[in-house]
């Protein structure tokens, strides 16, 4: 899966496709990463791979495919703070390095 993808850009954006970059950007990103690229996708598609992440976990549940259930197991048991992650408002650069004035000399 390409690193730079960006959802605004993908004109054929589906469910699926949320499901495994969110996935991607918890594995590699943490919640944070995650939360970053739910605020890209919007809400309707958050819920959509939410969803199915839930259907598919069950699905390799039943069918004894503990990998893959893991996956899609780690993206419903983080959601609640990947939602919140997501609401909150993004840091902005100037209010995270604000503190690194007091190491500048006049």
């Amino acid at each position: 899966m390409p690193a730079d993808w960006d959802p605004s850009k993908d004109k054929r954006l589906t469910a699926w496709e949320s499901t495994q970059y969110l996935i991607q950007a918890l594995d590699q990103k943490g919640k944070t990463g995650a939360a970053g690229l739910l605020r890209q996708l919007g809400g309707d598609f958050g819920d959509r791979a939410r969803d199915l992440a839930y259907r598919l976990y069950s699905i390799c549940e039943r069918k004894g495919w503990a990998a893959e259930a893991l996956a899609y197991n780690s993206i419903v048991l983080a959601w609640p703070e990947i939602t919140r992650l997501a609401q909150a408002e993004p840091a902005s650069d100037d209010a995270r390095y604000k503190d690194a004035d007091i190491f500048q000399q006049e």
